[in-house]
């Protein structure tokens, strides 16, 4: 396999993985605010679940923004490196 693919791959699996946790996070803050007494075990598995996919969402996101960002420098990146260095 292509060692950029790779690095592709663990660059995407660790967005999503960062985009979880973060949901995981939000989940515990949501779970800390909420009264016990209000909410049901169903409402409570729902949320957490809720959670966990806009966390994975995210993780999409984060993933997708730093390609875009990569391919733009790529882009607008100097062609010629030593056009700009200083003769000797």
């Amino acid at each position: 396999m292509n060692t950029r693919r790779l690095i592709l791959i663990a660059y995407a699996l660790a967005s999503v993985l960062i985009g979880v946790a973060a949901g995981q996070r939000f989940f515990r803050l949501f779970d800390q605010v909420v009264p016990q007494a209000v909410t049901t075990t169903f409402n409570r598995a729902a949320a957490h679940g809720y959670f966990l996919m806009n966390g994975a969402l995210l993780g999409v996101v984060i993933a997708l923004w730093g390609l875009v960002a990569y391919w733009l420098a790529r882009m607008t990146g100097d062609k010629n490196p030593s056009a700009g260095k200083p003769a000797n």
